[in-house]
């Protein structure tokens, strides 16, 4: 039986850089176009926008890593609608966090940012039986979103997403939480993702794992000179094979 997947999204799949140029420049127009104004100043407030809530976002779940991660995620994207509201000089709409995730999920459905030859992969790896969930620290609606961009998003059987465990991915309770629910032994769970402690709380709960290694991904586990590196996609489905070979013979 082939190991279920488990796959991050940013520095994984998907060039965050490019994602995030992308993603700002679909805004920008998308915004000016919908409610006028200058092009140039709407780039510069999404950019704004953008950064400082990731930056909060990280710098909230550092501290507290088990926080309620859906009373965060409301209060960001009621603040993120705001901020436009504002810039318009509009009242809030009467759904300030529907209204932020509607225009998330428009965004990422008009970008595509993947890795070279990361389409193709996730097809080969479908049609040869293997499962595979998104394991990411994005939510489930920006992963299907982001996804159907990129004309894959009938590949995944679960998208994890912190929102569906209400769980930032900040600790081995993210993956505990995965495996939880979607009721499989670590041990029969490979983990491919470019950061270095995501891929050590996978191996502590006893789940294989790949560290991606791509641009823009994030530094490599020098502490683990044995694992896995995805360096190109087209390599994946022999590193599957090695990988579950070391699985067997456990």
């Amino acid at each position: 039986m082939k190991p279920t997947l488990l796959l991050d999204f940013d520095g994984t799949l998907s060039d965050p850089v490019l994602l995030f140029e992308q993603y700002t420049d679909f805004l920008t127009n998308d915004f000016a176009t919908t409610h006028g104004g200058d092009t140039g100043t709407w780039n510069t407030l999404v950019r704004t926008m953008l950064w400082d809530l990731s930056q909060d976002f990280a710098d909230y779940f550092y501290t507290n890593p088990f926080a309620d991660y859906h009373a965060y995620m409301k209060s960001q994207y009621t603040h993120s609608t705001q901020i436009v509201c504002e810039h318009i000089g509009v009242p809030l709409p009467s759904d300030p966090v529907r209204f932020a995730r509607d225009t998330q999920i428009r965004a990422l459905q008009h970008c595509n940012a993947f890795y070279e030859d990361v389409a193709d992969t996730l097809n080969l790896l479908h049609q040869q039986g293997y499962t595979m969930v998104m394991a990411s620290g994005q939510e489930s609606e920006f992963l299907k979103a982001a996804l159907e961009g990129a004309g894959v998003a009938h590949i995944p059987q679960g998208w994890f997403g912190p929102d569906l465990i209400n769980c930032a991915k900040e600790s081995t309770r993210y993956f505990e939480r995965i495996f939880a629910s979607l009721q499989i032994d670590p041990h029969t769970a490979i983990v491919i993702d470019d950061l270095a402690p995501a891929t050590q709380w996978a191996e502590a709960l006893g789940a294989k794992a790949i560290q991606a290694q791509l641009a823009n991904s994030q530094p490599k586990d020098e502490s683990a000179p044995h694992r896995p590196l995805l360096t190109h996609w087209r390599d994946v489905p022999q590193l599957l094979e090695t990988v579950t070979q070391s699985m067997r013979s456990l």
